[in-house]
Formats: structure tokens, sequence, C-alpha cells
């Protein structure tokens, strides 16, 4: 009995829990910075650890020991306490993928819904926080964040629709069990190859639009609208924002992993447990810095757009090839 709540709050705090997850957070800050300046031929971060390998960290420890500043116009409650609770949705959803198993220490058989209610929270919460700050610029960031989130949210879904279908279920176990085996005796049976890499693309595509990541970083445009829906805030509330964008970095590619890349499977080489648990790990995380530097890559290609290019573009091209690569999914692997 000891021994299994002892390994519940080691789960839940320390791996794959809380620790971890924060930890991945600043781990992937560090390594979206310094691939993204090196494509610009700059250094990127250095100063704060080997390599600047702690530079997230230091970031943030800077920024939560300076002072809170709130606005005269600022809703004070919520301009105060909600950046404090913004990062937990994140943290609770991270617990549904699966990083060491084929479930998450969180598994059920409508893991898709959960999630999917967890990312429209989260950027329903951005949407407040630049309302509760009482500025202009914040308000239009805001607004600009709401529209992406409409504009990209239909075929964000359809993108998960594919790896749904294939599997016949909503649960994160089930999808990635979908992806064992291989295809033409060489390629794993991921659902990144096939009709799969259509839905993948246009979950990229959307992945950067609900990171706020360029080309799609019009919600928090320094040279518009100087800094967007986190222009107020400061000290401790303005280094929630930072650690919430990062987590939702981390949760975002991990799902594009467990949905596309097969999750945690591997090969096993016939190892048991606890070993198995181990190259489940390595294999995720290989996967996961694959595709964290897919999306670097593509956002230190683009300029940023402008909002109504970007609400355009979604509903004209974007949502209509969503829609069209589900009608294919079915027709040829709905069974």
């Amino acid at each position: 009995m000891i021994q299994d709540i002892a390994l519940f709050l080691f789960q839940t705090i320390v791996f794959p829990g809380v620790f971890f997850i924060v930890v991945l957070a600043f781990g992937s800050n560090w390594m979206y910075r310094k691939f993204y300046a090196r494509l610009q031929r700059r250094i990127g971060p250095e100063s704060a650890g080997i390599f600047g390998i702690l530079q997230g960290f230091a970031d943030y420890l800077k920024t939560a020991t300076k002072e809170d500043i709130i606005p005269y116009g600022a809703n004070q409650v919520i301009f105060k306490y909600l950046p404090v609770i913004a990062p937990v949705p994140v943290v609770v959803g991270m617990f549904f993928i699966p990083i060491i198993d084929t479930k998450g220490f969180i598994s059920s058989p409508g893991d898709i819904y959960a999630i999917v209610f967890i990312l429209t929270i989260v950027t329903t919460t951005e949407i407040i926080l630049g309302w509760a700050s009482g500025s202009k610029f914040a308000l239009i960031g805001s607004s600009r964040s709401g529209m992406q989130l409409v504009s990209f949210g239909i075929p964000f879904i359809f993108s998960m629709l594919y790896a749904i279908i294939k599997a016949k279920s909503f649960s994160l176990e089930d999808i990635v069990l979908s992806q064992t085996g291989t295809k033409l005796k060489f390629l794993p049976n991921w659902n990144l190859f096939g009709l799969g890499g259509i839905a993948f693309l246009i979950f990229i595509i959307c992945a950067l639009a609900e990171l706020e990541k360029p080309p799609f970083d019009t919600p928090e445009a320094e040279t518009e609208i100087a800094g967007g829906w986190t222009l107020e805030y400061s000290g401790r509330g303005y280094a929630y924002i930072l650690l919430l964008e990062d987590l939702k970095m981390v949760f975002v590619i991990s799902l594009g992993v467990v949905l596309f890349l097969g999750g945690p499977l591997g090969p096993t080489f016939g190892l048991g447990e606890p070993w198995i648990a181990v190259l489940y790990f390595i294999y995720f995380s290989l996967k996961y810095f694959a595709v964290l530097l897919i999306l670097t890559l593509i956002s230190s290609s683009l300029a940023r757009m402008k909002i109504r290019h970007i609400v355009f573009g979604s509903w004209t091209y974007l949502a209509p090839l969503a829609i069209a690569s589900i009608i294919l999914t079915i027709l040829l692997e709905g069974g």
C-alpha cells in the first residue's frame, strides 16, 4: 500500500509528472531559441548554463523576481490571479500523453475530447488575460488570438480525425496501438505516412497558429501592438505566462507525436520491464525533438502574416483541404 502511494506520488510530481513537464518546457524553449538563432546565423542563448541550456529557467526566475505592476484600468482580481492558475490545464493535459507506456498517466475512452477542451480553455484564458489588462493594445491582441482560434480550430480538429478514424477510437492508447507494425515491410505503421501525411501537414500549420509562432504571431506582434495580450503583465504574473507558453508548446508537440508518429512506440528488442519503459521514453523524446525542429524551421523561414491573410487563408484553403482529407480517409481507410 505504501509502495503504491509512493509510486503514485513519484509519477505525479517527478516523472512523468509536473517536474519533468516543467523541465521539458524549459528545455524546449532553449532548443527552439537556439535552433531558431542558428538558422538566422545568430548565436542564441549562450550564457546561462552549458550552451545556454538553462536560459528558459533563468528568464523565468528573473521575471518572477521583478515587481508586479497592476494597471489602473485592469480587472484587479483576474489580472492578479488568473496567470497563476493558467498553466494548470496544460499540465493536466500532459498527463493524458503516453510517454513511457502505450497509455498516459490518465487514460480514458474519450481522451481526445478532454484534450480539445483543454486547448480551448488555454486559448480562452489568453483572451481573458488580454481583456483583463485594460489595454487597447492587449485587447487587439486578444481579439486576434480569438480569430486564430476560430479560424484554425476546425482544421486542427479535422487533422486529429485521421488518427481517430484509423484507430476507431477517441482514446490515445488505442491511437498509439493502431500504429504498431510496419508498412511495405520497412516503414513504421505511423499515421504520418500515406494519406495521413496531409493530416500531419495540416496539424503542423495549425500547431504554429495555436502556439502563436511565426508566421502566426500576430496576437503578440511587437512592431504593431507592442507585445499584444501580454503587454501589461510583469513580475510573477508574466513569469507564469511565459511558463504557460512553454508548456503549451510541449503539449501540442507531444500530441502530434502521439497522433502521427506512434507516440513512444519503437523496437523493444525483446526486452522486458523496466527497459521497455526506458526505450519508450527515448523513442518519444527523439520524435518530440524532431517535431520541434520542424516547427522551428518553418517559423524561422516565414515572415509574419497579416491577420486578414491568416483568417482568409484558413477558411479558403486549409479548412477545405482538411475536410477533403477526412472524406478521403473515410472512403479509403474508414473501414
